[in-house]
């Protein structure tokens, strides 16, 4: 279950249990039975109720554990919030259920019971939580110095509308209050929005604000609370010759927030199509690429299923060792420059201590991580991203996007791969150029034959550890540096060796055997 988008490697997972919690935990089974029939608690049938009790509270506390209702914060109650209190209780009902039927077969336990403890608990995890978040006063919230609050016009009934209504509630108390609001949708006009009436629409502004003053409100700022910009900057045009002649604040929260900015909006787009990374797809033997891609479901689904007493083994393991969460991810540059999202088993512990002390990476990995990372099952969670189609099971390594090569990113051509040609040819022992060769010299050459001989390689790296391989190294930089004589001829240097054969690997002899690569 994901509580955070933070990576897991910074994020430290928590327990913590209120006493009121456990207290409704405990209560919630007994008053089940009360609200069915107080004859079951005073009755004959109270082993039933026992044996219920006990199972309700065992699998109450550990859905409090489970879903972190501890660590809610009250005062900041949300709706994330209140979904995992109601998770906490269903899960808490069904548990229960489950093990007081593998116990007595749920006799003597009427078949309500779970649906009414699943109610008591959700209405009392919530509601305690929902009282005491209304009863949170701020002392420092007052009027202001002048005894008089600042008021405020809201043009724009929607969400940001709503969310601004809550913000200056919570936090300008009286010194701020929102008379009402405008906005141009008629089925709006008479309703009431957070406990404010939609007054008119934006062009009855002016009336409005007299209006307000015939009764003593002043109105000292319109705010613009349209979400899309174009309507926001057209509303402020409509309101800004009235703003200044009555001397009235005018404020766009679109324009505040950004929304309209055209640099932030150049800045995001920039960030979500990260152009540098982007490149064309080339056509290299597009059939095979289509049975790669089957192959890779067929493997990875075969191999979820095979490995699984393995990934249940590596799971309690590092829970042993680094504690919770045991996977983490790394978002990575996937084909065609597309962010991918990859993961694998934790091998380090948090960067800080439980005393917020910085620890060293020596002190960060243990040596089941170490283990962990040598025999490669650190990667096992990856068979997921291939049945996802993130990855495949062969191709060159997702690399985080600070650590793509500028200006070669020709590795993008091809599905990222859990194993490939530069993983089983020195893996960490090559640098960075050699690993771009390598990579680029197996999308030239693929093949059936080189895929398997690659799976084979991988099978073996675990038990014979990272070996370097410098006659393929030497072979693939070759073909490099041939190709790149090819599309930058120089007059003083000749495009291939003596005997005008090209080298072996390079892309004109993998274009002796088949089309030239054409950009999609």
């Amino acid at each position: 279950m994901r509580f955070s988008r933070a990576p897991s490697s910074i994020t430290r997972l928590t327990y913590r249990v209120r006493g009121f919690d456990l207290a409704i935990v405990c209560a919630a089974p007994i008053f089940a039975f009360l609200l069915r029939d107080s004859s079951l608690v005073t009755g004959e049938e109270q082993a039933a109720l026992l044996i219920y009790w006990g199972a309700g509270m065992s699998a109450g506390t550990a859905s409090l554990f489970y879903f972190r209702v501890g660590l809610i914060a009250t005062r900041f109650l949300a709706y994330e919030d209140v979904k995992q209190c109601l998770l906490a209780a269903f899960a808490s009902a069904v548990v229960t259920a489950a093990l007081t039927f593998s116990v007595t077969g749920l006799e003597g336990v009427p078949r309500s019971i779970p649906g009414l403890q699943f109610i008591l608990l959700a209405a009392l995890l919530v509601g305690v939580r929902a009282i005491a978040a209304h009863g949170v006063r701020d002392n420092g919230r007052g009027r202001s110095a002048s005894g008089r609050a600042e008021n405020l016009l809201v043009v724009g009934a929607n969400e940001l509308a709503v969310l601004y209504i809550r913000l200056v509630e919570k936090a300008s108390g009286e010194r701020r209050r929102i008379v009402a609001l405008l906005d141009d949708d008629p089925k709006l006009l008479g309703r009431s929005v957070r406990g404010r009436i939609v007054a008119g629409p934006t062009l009855a502004a002016d009336t409005m604000i007299s209006e307000f003053a015939v009764h003593g409100i002043e109105v000292d700022r319109v705010v613009v609370a349209y979400l899309d910009p174009a309507r926001a900057r057209r509303a402020c045009d409509q309101l800004r010759a009235l703003c200044e002649a009555r001397g009235i604040t005018l404020e766009s929260l679109s324009d505040s927030l950004n929304f309209g900015n055209p640099r932030a909006d150049a800045a995001a787009e920039r960030i979500a199509l990260r152009s540098p990374f982007y490149v064309s797809p080339i056509r290299l033997d597009a059939g095979y690429w289509r049975f790669r891609r089957a192959m890779d479901v067929l493997l990875a689904g075969a191999g979820i299923v095979v490995l699984a007493p393995l990934f249940a083994l590596v799971t309690l393991v590092v829970l042993a060792d680094v504690g919770f969460p045991s996977l983490f991810w790394q978002e990575r540059v996937g084909y065609r420059g597309r962010r991918i999202s990859i993961h694998k088993f934790r091998t380090l512990r948090n960067p800080l201590d439980r005393h917020g002390r910085v620890m060293s990476d020596s002190q960060r990995l243990s040596k089941i991580g170490r283990f962990l990372r040598a025999t490669r099952l650190d990667e096992l969670p990856q068979l997921y991203d291939i049945v996802r189609g993130d990855m495949s099971i062969i191709g060159p390594r997702p690399l985080l996007p600070v650590d793509m090569p500028s200006g070669d990113h020709f590795r993008l051509l091809a599905p990222p791969g859990l194993t490939g040609w530069a993983q089983v040819h020195g893996g960490k022992l090559v640098t960075p150029e050699e690993k771009s060769a390598l990579d680029r010299w197996y999308i030239y050459n693929v093949s059936l034959s080189l895929d398997l001989r690659i799976l084979w390689l991988t099978c073996l790296a675990p038990f014979r550890g990272d070996r370097r391989d410098d006659e393929v190294l030497n072979m693939a930089l070759e073909a490099q540096r041939f190709e790149a004589q090819a599309l930058h001829p120089s007059p003083m240097q000749p495009l291939a060796p003596a005997g005008g054969r090209p080298v072996e690997g390079s892309p004109h002899q993998a274009n002796a055997q088949e089309p030239e690569p054409q950009v999609a």
